[in-house]
């Protein structure tokens, strides 16, 4: 049988626990009352405004090929593009979670303009009918869509090259007026709030040469 822990030793330790709370909640304190704290920051553990705080991802995806936003058990693929804003894959889908959700895009070697192909829908219910996402990049808005109804429906972008091609890649930015929880819904209690869910997205280069 093990040895019982020392009553010195588990003072030790309740003590060494107490202070490392005492000094993470101090930091917290120090975050909340400076200013100079970064407002992506800020939004996500301080303010709860927001649920995108931004994770690096490499935005790798193959031209002319459909990615999947559903669950697999070969992996995630959309992994490599899901900024923030997202809950894990399921068999239906990809949800995004808050006011905003972020893709990045790796397009580098786009030779025109990009076309992409969402197959999307929107989280509609009996008492919030409608759902709007508004698309956008660089501060320039590229589509503002309107969902009404729970199936999904293909939703086409085309993204300038100019854009498209930016240094450090594709930024898209989804707002969400009126993301709702399934808990207001009374659907269940998950109160994560909802708007849309992606199934798929393909790429095509507008400028590529056509096959022979």
């Amino acid at each position: 049988m093990a040895n019982p822990m020392s009553p010195k030793l588990a003072d030790r330790l309740r003590y060494g626990l107490v202070g490392v709370i005492f000094v993470f909640g101090l930091a917290i304190l120090v975050m909340v009352a400076n200013p100079l704290v970064p407002a992506e920051f800020r939004a996500f553990f301080i303010d709860r405004s927001s649920d995108c705080m931004a994770i690096p991802v490499s935005g790798e995806i193959a031209l002319n090929q459909p990615m999947s936003f559903q669950h697999s058990k070969s992996g995630d693929a959309s992994r490599s593009l899901r900024v923030c804003g997202w809950i894990e894959p399921q068999d239906t889908g990809t949800w995004s979670t808050g006011p905003e959700s972020r893709l990045l895009l790796d397009l580098e070697s786009l030779v025109g303009d990009a076309l992409l192909d969402f197959e999307i829908a929107g989280f509609v219910t009996e008492k919030f009918p409608q759902q709007e996402a508004i698309v956008s990049s660089g501060g320039v808005e590229l589509a503002h869509w309107s969902f009404t109804k729970t199936e999904a429906i293909h939703q086409t972008l085309r993204v300038p090259h100019a854009l498209a091609n930016a240094k450090g890649g594709l930024a898209l930015s989804f707002t969400f007026a009126n993301a709702t929880s399934p808990a207001a819904s009374g659907i269940n209690n998950d109160q994560r709030r909802l708007a849309i869910r992606l199934l798929s997205l393909l790429v095509t280069d507008e400028g590529a040469a056509a096959p022979p």
